[in-house]
């Protein structure tokens, strides 16, 4: 009986050893232990990256399920007249929606009064009229007696299953405040099959989403330990959830919250999975995770308001500090300013200490993390500088997709796997008078 017969019953008793026959005749004479997961998290990489690359060919012929009109009147008067012409880009079965958003002169000035409005829309089909509505409505004041600085958006109408390719509205606004600066009015419209679509491709992941957090709960619940990255993992699968969650194609309301919650949570995730590369057995100071909860409460409240802030899209980073959007503005800017150094100070230090401790997980979370970003700038520098309409939904086709597949792979790096560990080896054989250097392979020589 050779060397091999002998050593598989011993191996054999181990349960988590599965001896693994290979040639003898090889020029390798150590004995290597290497684990299958290793191999699973390679293919599952891969398979990651494919489907990021499909996504991105998928959101070239996704067109978007909605088109956002804005538009902002200056009050002269307690009495103003707002006529509005839109033109959508697609003439399917639509629906629409609208909303109204107050700005004030002085913040600290109550608003008391109701605004009255008179609303008269008429929406065209090839030229031809198509359906004419009246309505009156009150616009009440949100929140009168405090010092806010966002003005909750009010809805106006809603209406479904109309056919049209042009819609025109005349607003008549009376009683109102001399404490208002700007009306914004924000008109939403979408095509019923494209809004059905992304409401069935939300749906799904909130689903996967959902599957794979009770699957990691019920493996985690069997484990006597719970790693940090493991909880952190639970964190950031729920959020994930959250962002899913069709309920913002209904209310933005949902979208702008669990957007800046994701957002928030998932830059401070990377921050944190670095900081547990670097050093994997040390317990955080109280200070550090101070550091790390601060920043992603400021993270959140960048984001929130930034997605809330009524005329943020008018301003930059270069537009002087005049109005409280700017301010945010600001506010946003130093924020994330911080957040890149740290993060590119956190990639470096990562990188210089993670060859002795885990380099093969910390090169594969890298690779997903930059083919999101990858992925995620593409569909940017599409939606922005190639105007088809074609390539027009490549944007939030790509937002939704990239953040639950890099969520996904987390999971699964995060996740305990039953895999049994398989001993590869092969006979050693040594002259008299050599020994094998146990720590880099080499012959030396006995004294």
């Amino acid at each position: 009986m050779n060397d091999t017969e002998q050593l598989k019953p011993i191996l054999t008793d181990q349960d988590d050893l599965v001896p693994v026959d290979v040639n003898n005749n090889s020029s390798e004479s150590l004995m290597v232990i290497e684990s299958a997961e290793q191999s699973d998290i390679r293919h599952t990489v891969y398979t990651f990256f494919f489907v990021l690359l499909l996504t991105l060919f998928l959101g070239f012929y996704t067109k978007p399920s909605r088109e956002l009109h804005r538009s902002t009147r200056n009050i002269i008067n307690d009495q103003n007249s707002i006529s509005l012409s839109y033109q959508p880009l697609t003439n399917e079965h639509h629906f629409l929606y609208s909303f109204l958003t107050i700005e004030r002169l002085n913040f600290s000035q109550k608003i008391q009064s109701n605004i009255e409005l008179d609303i008269n829309y008429t929406t065209f089909h090839q030229n031809s009229l198509r359906r004419t509505k009246n309505m009156a409505q009150k616009l009440v004041p949100v929140f009168p007696t405090r010092r806010s600085l966002l003005a909750a958006p009010v809805p106006l109408f809603f209406e479904n299953d109309i056919n049209y390719d042009k819609l025109k509205f005349d607003i008549q606004l009376t009683n109102i405040s001399s404490n208002i600066k700007q009306i914004t009015i924000d008109t939403i419209n979408g095509s019923r099959n494209n809004f059905r679509f992304n409401l069935i491709i939300q749906s799904f992941f909130t689903l996967i989403q959902i599957f794979f957090f009770i699957f990691l709960y019920f493996k985690l619940k069997k484990e006597s330990f719970w790693h940090t990255e493991q909880k952190y993992t639970l964190i950031l699968s729920i959020s994930c959830i959250l962002f899913d969650c069709p309920l913002n194609l209904f209310a933005p309301f949902f979208f702008n919250l669990f957007e800046a919650l994701f957002t928030s949570l998932l830059k401070m995730y990377v921050i944190s999975i670095l900081a547990i590369l670097r050093d994997p057995y040390v317990i955080k100071t109280t200070n550090s995770l101070l550091s790390q909860f601060y920043l992603l409460i400021f993270l959140f409240l960048s984001k929130f308001i930034h997605n809330n802030a009524t005329d943020i899209s008018s301003i930059s980073f270069i537009t002087p500090v005049d109005t409280p959007a700017t301010v945010f503005m600001a506010f946003e800017l130093g924020i994330n300013l911080f957040y890149i150094t740290w993060l590119i100070v956190a990639t470096a230090t990562s990188f210089v200490k993670v060859s002795g401790i885990d380099k093969f997980r910390c090169n594969m979370f890298s690779f997903t993390f930059l083919s999101c970003l990858l992925v995620y700038l593409t569909s940017l520098f599409v939606s922005h500088f190639i105007h088809n309409e074609t390539v027009c939904g490549i944007k939030n086709f790509v937002e939704i997709v990239v953040p639950n597949m890099f969520t996904l792979i987390t999971v699964y790096f995060h996740m305990p796997h039953n895999t049994k560990d398989e001993l590869v080896y092969s006979k050693v054989t040594m002259t008299e008078g050599e020994l094998l250097d146990s720590d880099n392979g080499e012959k030396v020589e006995t004294i």
